[in-house]
């Protein structure tokens, strides 16, 4: 699995046949079943990270945060979520 953070620019994911965009300050979950890809809509601007997750290190974490892992992997689209700007900063400057 892996997370892919956008700190500048758009970028245009193609998972599973669809399309999404990410755009800064968006964290975007990918499932180890999707099959994707990233476009770069402006390449001189874009700016993200992919970050892998081993999924033992994801089955321990949801274990210690007592979260239903099948909500990560049920739907059909990877999940994506707009960061506030305190959590960003500690991703990000960390």
């Amino acid at each position: 699995c892996e997370f892919t953070i956008m700190i500048s620019g758009m970028v245009r994911q193609k998972c599973n046949n669809s399309f999404f965009d990410l755009s800064p300050k968006q964290l975007c979950f990918v499932r180890d079943a999707d099959i994707h890809t990233s476009i770069c809509l402006n390449c001189e601007e874009a700016v993200f990270y992919n970050i892998g997750i081993p999924t033992t290190h994801l089955n321990n974490v949801a274990q210690y945060y007592n979260y239903p892992l099948e909500k990560l992997f049920k739907p059909k689209m990877p999940i994506v979520i707009d960061l506030r700007q305190k959590d960003y900063d500690n991703i990000v400057l960390s």
